[in-house]
């Protein structure tokens, strides 16, 4: 599911975003950018300095998939597990998996335009919005309460 990029910016620092290459609703290529936040009014990737287009399609990690898939993910983390260099600070990014399941012609990645707003919790500071927008879809019945029953 792809979001637009000034729609998934927190106010409180950089983010980090699959940025997606898309033709005829396929995903081409998704690059993970790291650092990605607003400086002067535009949308800067702080790692190369390049400035994106607000309307830039991202991933947010919302990815509806064939449980195929899971064989290749188990092996890409073995592999990782096995560089001691990776041990640390070092993640997975999903966008690395695709990008490379792409790459080797495992897959299609058909790519989905969110109709609905995005919100998260990046930073602390980020949560007061998280709970007020929970509290509005809940107020406005797309959410019940409690989410869910014990």
């Amino acid at each position: 599911v792809g979001y637009k990029l000034e729609d998934t910016l927190s106010d409180h620092g950089s983010v980090s975003r699959g940025v997606c290459q898309a033709e005829n609703g396929l995903l081409v290529s998704i690059e993970e950018h790291t650092k990605i936040h607003r400086s002067n009014g535009s949308i800067v990737d702080e790692d190369s300095g390049r400035h994106l287009e607000a309307n830039t399609i991202v991933s947010m990690n919302f990815w509806i998939c064939n449980p195929s898939i899971f064989s290749y993910i188990t092996d890409y983390f073995r592999k990782f597990l096995s560089d001691s260099a990776n041990h640390e600070k070092n993640e997975i990014y999903l966008p690395f998996v695709a990008q490379e399941m792409m790459s080797n012609g495992l897959i299609n990645i058909e790519v989905i335009n969110a109709k609905s707003d995005w919100f998260g919790v990046t930073y602390y500071d980020d949560k007061v919005n998280a709970v007020k927008t929970l509290k509005a879809l809940t107020d406005e019945g797309l959410y019940s309460s409690p989410l869910w029953n014990s």
